[in-house]
């Protein structure tokens, strides 16, 4: 391998579901890209995706207040202590981000994923309402979904071609059509 040539990284992450037994390490993306775009491997783009949404869940809402249905999660906990919460929160948030760039998601997702994210922090940095704010905006999960859509998009199968000749039946009839009244008048004069 030249020495200008990086080798294709595994990413790894503890498998921490209900479902998984311990200390299971699973295997969740090769870095390598073609063309700019994820990987074919819907395997590892759907894997990618869970951990990627389970992240966004911790931060974003995995406690829920009892009666009211509020969820709230690490980030607001964190955001909590001023100054260096927003900054540790925003730092979180910005692993979602990072590796939305790696599996080579659309400069328009990373710029709508990196504008929910100042979102919060300028929002979460207000005194005593930003916490608030961090309670309601929750810019991960917003993330999460803009990356789904994304990714899902990619995983559609590419539409049929469309049959040109199709649409040349309708036309074609009516130009038969014509011609041929306009015979029978010439015929008939």
């Amino acid at each position: 391998m030249r020495s200008d040539e990086r080798a294709p990284e595994v990413f790894e992450a503890r498998d921490d579901s209900p479902n998984a037994n311990p200390g299971v390490v699973t295997r969740i993306i090769n870095q390598s890209r073609i063309n700019g775009r994820f990987r074919n491997d819907e395997a590892a783009q759907r894997e990618l995706l869970n951990h990627l949404n389970r992240v966004a869940d911790k931060l974003d809402s995995q406690f829920r207040v009892p009666g009211v249905g509020l969820r709230f999660g690490w980030d607001s906990i964190i955001g909590v202590v001023p100054v260096v919460g927003d900054i540790a929160g925003a730092g979180l948030s910005l692993y979602l981000i990072a590796r939305a760039v790696q599996i080579g998601a659309s400069g328009e997702i990373i710029r709508k994923m990196l504008r929910n994210l100042i979102i919060e922090v300028a929002g979460g940095a207000l005194p005593i309402v930003g916490d608030a704010f961090d309670l309601v905006y929750k810019a991960n999960n917003r993330n999460m979904r803009l990356l789904t859509d994304y990714l899902e998009a990619q995983l559609k199968p590419p539409p049929e071609p469309r049959r040109g000749w199709k649409a040349l039946i309708v036309p074609g009839l009516a130009l038969g059509l014509i011609l041929g009244f306009s015979w029978l008048l010439l015929r008939l004069t």
